[in-house]
């Protein structure tokens, strides 16, 4: 999955990254951290990746790093290689159960969602109506010089296909 050039590797819950040192890639030649992502809105999210990716090449000496997303973590690498010219830092982005449609996992309307949207901004971003999604939609969640795998299954039962 991951080549033998010079990058980094993180994993989280829903989110990885990955530093490669030397071929071939395994737990011995790369550098494992972890980045976490809590409800906040996915910008600030984006943010705060950008800033563990620096921290991790800068502590690997790797080039660029390969990113593997899950789920929210999928969106927040999507903005981060977009908007915040993190694509000059990745040479792949994996992506499980990607929301690149968004996600109606949120159910109710009115104060049941206003509450939840409250306790977690990310949630709202990430329906499919949302801004957000329409922005990353219309710049094109693809940077030409990032290579994408995208993984999903008929059973990711909250991803819109």
């Amino acid at each position: 999955m991951f080549s033998s050039s010079s990058r980094a590797a993180i994993r989280r819950v829903h989110f990885a990254v990955a530093a490669s040192i030397s071929p071939p890639f395994t737990t011995t030649s790369a550098r494992f951290a972890s980045f976490l992502i809590h409800g906040d809105a996915i910008d600030r999210s984006a943010h705060q990746l950008s800033a563990f990716v620096d921290e991790v090449l800068a502590e690997s000496g790797a080039e660029k790093v390969d990113v593997l997303g899950h789920s929210l973590g999928t969106l927040v690498a999507a903005y981060w290689i977009r908007f915040l010219e993190g694509a000059a830092k990745v040479d792949r982005n994996v992506s499980l159960a990607p929301l690149w449609h968004g996600t109606d996992l949120i159910k109710g309307d009115g104060l049941v969602r206003d509450a939840q949207y409250a306790v977690c901004p990310a949630c709202s971003e990430m329906h499919p109506d949302s801004d957000f999604i329409d922005r990353l939609h219309t710049a094109g969640p693809f940077v030409d010089s990032v290579a994408y795998t995208n993984i999903l299954t008929e059973r990711d039962t909250h991803t819109r296909r």
